[in-house]
């Protein structure tokens, strides 16, 4: 699943085949049990996040800002968030709550 995954994220499309909510939920899962070779999977999903954020609902934002984080805490930058993705995700989290989108 997360090598079709990543498949449908390289491929040449810009919707890539994955829904704003097939991303947060892959983030999700990919928190909770780690894949061998899933950090490029979970790269290419954290930068779809950053990238895409507005299409995402607050929901889907929320679950996958907070896979996206816990990735990074719990299993360190090389699981696939290094330290600038890391860095953008917060920030990207501190301007939707300014804004009012998370509550």
């Amino acid at each position: 699943i997360v090598s079709h995954c990543g498949d449908l994220l390289l491929g040449s499309s810009t919707a890539s085949g994955l829904s704003p909510m097939d991303v947060a939920q892959m983030l999700r899962a990919l928190s909770r049990a780690r894949t061998e070779g899933g950090e490029h999977v979970v790269q290419l999903l954290v930068c779809r996040l950053l990238e895409e954020s507005s299409a995402f609902s607050s929901t889907d934002l929320l679950v996958a800002i907070h896979a996206a984080v816990s990735i990074h805490c719990e299993h360190g930058p090389g699981a696939g968030v290094p330290e600038n993705l890391y860095s953008s995700t917060l920030s990207l989290l501190v301007e939707e709550l300014s804004a009012g989108r998370l509550r």
